[in-house]
């Protein structure tokens, strides 16, 4: 029997609700290439619906015990197959895009990789309306070697070779929590998972990016900040790609939980503890986001000149990078991968806009306040910025600038109330600020 091209292996659990899903999802690439799929069982369940969906579907159908070890369970199918390429899913994702990943074998192009990452889009709540997209690694050329690691999150040993970001999206549905026991459960059977294997290796830093990641889920920030100081630790002064843009990552993650539970001077006194103006020694992306993060930190603590230096060195930074995605799509990971999104950047752009109008130069209000999205209130999760452009209405000489401010504070309900409220404010006092804004909105009625 001639060699499929492609083996597309399934690890199922006993999701009744998915399963089929997952399977029709795939028949786009068996009927276009030749592939084969099999599906490895580990629900043992012969006599459930979805036996009877694996039989219609699978070309094999292979039992596994479960044992708390997601390599152990893939590498069943890794022995099974028979195709050039494996590619792997779970029962609870469906492929969205074929046509990318049909495109790399029918052309092919897959003769001239080793491997290939495809796009995760995780979602979040069953409309599937907030997701997430992650690069990951789930192609591989089969040759002698190649095995999974890894008891959870695991991956590919013996890759190496040619890598190809293919832009087929992959959908998944396991991060979708009705209740936080649901959530909480998740995440603790992750955390049993990444402490057996961080037992087994207590230097593989990976584990430790991981178990972050369960802990920031459920909202641990304590826990988050030990795991960044072990994982800094670990990875010390080595200087190689990986550990330069993971040390990036940790240090990110470890000002980050200063910042959500707002302590600037504590962040702040890390910043200069940790990074010390060596941005460009944490990674492309990591060293970005740091920029932005300064920006934050001495704009709240009110040192507004240090806050537009930084703000010029992210927007500098952006300039230079932020068209490759698929160059920096290994380093982008978790809350990195928003470095170079609209809302991070439109934190920034708002934020240099005001910083230099407050001391009478427009030039950076003229060239990013229109590209600021007042929707919601304000661009990210910054709406007091909005606050402090309003004050300069307030505090300045009229400015045809203002009607473009009244105009895009008047898009989002949020920001129309609370520019509506400071109008009030401003009428009662019959300040100047009042008339400056009334003329605004005056000549914003007149534009429409």
């Amino acid at each position: 029997m001639k060699r499929p091209v492609l083996t597309i292996a399934l690890l199922s659990s006993g999701r009744e609700e998915t399963i089929e899903r997952c399977l029709q999802s795939l028949m786009a690439v068996k009927q276009a290439i030749s592939a084969e799929i099999i599906v490895t069982d580990t629900s043992q369940d012969t006599q459930s619906p979805v036996a009877d969906v694996l039989a219609r579907y699978a070309d094999q159908v292979l039992s596994f015990a479960w044992c708390g070890d997601f390599a152990r369970a893939r590498n069943v199918s890794i022995d099974a197959a028979r195709g050039e390429w494996y590619f792997f899913v779970d029962d609870d994702e469906w492929l969205l895009e074929p046509k990318p990943l049909i495109r790399f074998f029918k052309s092919g192009e897959y003769r001239r990789y080793d491997s290939a990452d495809v796009i995760i889009r995780n979602y979040y709540d069953d409309d599937f309306i907030r997701y997430g997209d992650d690069w990951v690694s789930r192609l591989i050329r089969m040759k002698p070697g190649v095995r999974f690691e890894g008891r959870i999150h695991e991956h590919f040993s013996g890759s190496g070779g040619r890598n190809k970001a293919i832009p087929a999206r992959i959908g998944h549905t396991g991060y979708i929590f009705h209740s936080e026991a649901e959530k909480r459960q998740h995440s603790e059977r992750n955390k049993e998972l990444l402490l057996s294997a961080i037992d087994e290796e207590p230097d593989n830093i990976q584990w430790w990016y991981h178990l972050l990641l369960e802990h920031d889920s459920l909202g641990e920030t304590e826990a988050e900040k030990a795991v960044c100081d072990r994982a800094l630790a670990i990875l010390g002064d080595r200087n190689d790609g990986q550990a330069t843009a993971l040390r990036g990552f940790f240090i990110c993650a470890r000002l980050r939980c200063e910042r959500l539970g707002e302590q600037w001077e504590k962040e702040a006194a890390l910043f200069e503890q940790l990074v010390d103006g060596q941005e460009a020694g944490f990674g492309i992306v990591a060293g970005t986001y740091l920029m932005m993060e300064a920006s934050q930190i001495y704009y709240r603590l009110g040192e507004l000149d240090k806050s537009a230096e930084y703000c010029h060195r992210y927007l500098k930074r952006y300039r230079k990078y932020h068209k490759d995605k698929e160059g920096l799509r290994k380093e982008a990971v978790f809350f990195l991968s928003a470095t170079f999104d609209r809302n991070i950047y439109g934190a920034v752009t708002s934020l240099i806009s005001y910083l230099d109008a407050r001391k009478g130069d427009w030039s950076s209000f003229d060239q990013y306040f229109r590209e600021c999205d007042w929707s919601d209130g304000c661009p990210f999760d910054f709406r007091g910025i909005q606050n402090q452009f309003i004050q300069i209405m307030v505090d300045c000489e009229y400015d045809e600038r203002f009607v473009l401010m009244t105009d895009a504070f008047q898009k989002g309900s949020i920001a129309s109330d609370t520019f509506r409220q400071r109008v009030m404010q401003e009428q009662e006092k019959q300040s100047r600020g009042f008339i400056n804004m009334l003329t605004a909105i005056n000549a914003t009625v007149e534009k429409q």
